[in-house]
């Protein structure tokens, strides 16, 4: 890592002030913004969550609340100092962790010895700017934002693991069907798949998590319904959701659209 952009990094979003670019492939996460000669007076960070969970106070003493993170970059304009952080804040080194400044900031995350035998499949994403001083305020972000000073679930990007460099053709051995679809109130999934470990979420287009409809063994064939419901029991809107099926290493995803 040399403070460069890497060449394989994809634009991910283009947001208020600063930029996101990532790649992924198989436990290695690339992940980089501005560096901090590219923006006058911010602190930058990039976030990595791999669940949509309740809201913290923001690191480094900044204002506003971010959700829970697992890990984030941070380089401080002040001095220039940079590094990775873990879900506590405490400051991460070794193998697992590598990261630059230069024209951009840039970091990467080896997914395998960090998460274990759970490396997610999706990861959501988000690169802020803070202004300096203690409580400064949130000034830039990817993805934009509604400029409350929060970042919120809408406001991450999320990044599936075949998003790139990872073959995406699904298996054969893994598949799922809708009926009906558009549906009212409710649809019905049949899912096939090989025995062994299966898990199917409902996601809504902009990445976040809806409620997941079964966690368990599958033992072949499964048929699950969906009745429209969030995971507090929540009527869900209208609109066009995902229903991500994922065994043990292969997955599949399939929209539907919820018609009122």
């Amino acid at each position: 890592m040399d403070g460069s952009l890497d060449a394989g990094a994809e634009l991910l979003a283009d947001g208020d002030g600063l930029t996101l670019w990532g790649a992924r492939q198989g436990d290695l996460l690339y992940l980089a913004t501005e560096g901090l000669g590219e923006t006058t007076g911010l602190d930058h960070f990039i976030f990595v969550l791999s669940e949509l969970g309740a809201q913290v106070v923001a690191p480094w003493a900044k204002s506003g609340n971010v959700l829970g993170w697992d890990f984030y970059l941070g380089a401080e304009d002040s001095n220039g100092w940079f590094g990775w952080f873990d879900a506590a804040s405490n400051v991460v080194t070794g193998p697992e962790y590598s990261s630059a400044q230069g024209t951009v900031l840039e970091g990467l995350l080896d997914l395998g010895p960090l998460y274990g035998n759970e490396v997610p499949d999706s990861l959501w994403i988000a690169a802020t700017g803070y202004d300096n001083p203690d409580a400064g305020l949130l000034l830039a972000k990817a993805p934009a934002g509604d400029g409350d000073g929060d970042l919120e679930a809408a406001e991450y990007y999320l990044l599936w693991s075949h998003a790139t460099g990872v073959d995406t053709a699904p298996s054969s051995h893994l598949s799922v069907m809708l009926f009906p679809n558009p549906f009212n109130p409710e649809v019905r999934l049949t899912v096939k798949s090989a025995e062994g470990p299966l898990r199917v979420e409902v996601f809504d287009i902009e990445g976040r998590r809806i409620t997941s409809l079964y966690r368990g063994v599958s033992q072949g064939d499964l048929e699950l319904r969906w009745d429209g419901r969030d995971a507090r029991g929540h009527d869900s809107p209208s609109g066009v959701y995902l229903f991500r099926v994922n065994s043990k290493s292969e997955w599949r995803s399939v929209k539907g659209i919820l018609l009122k």
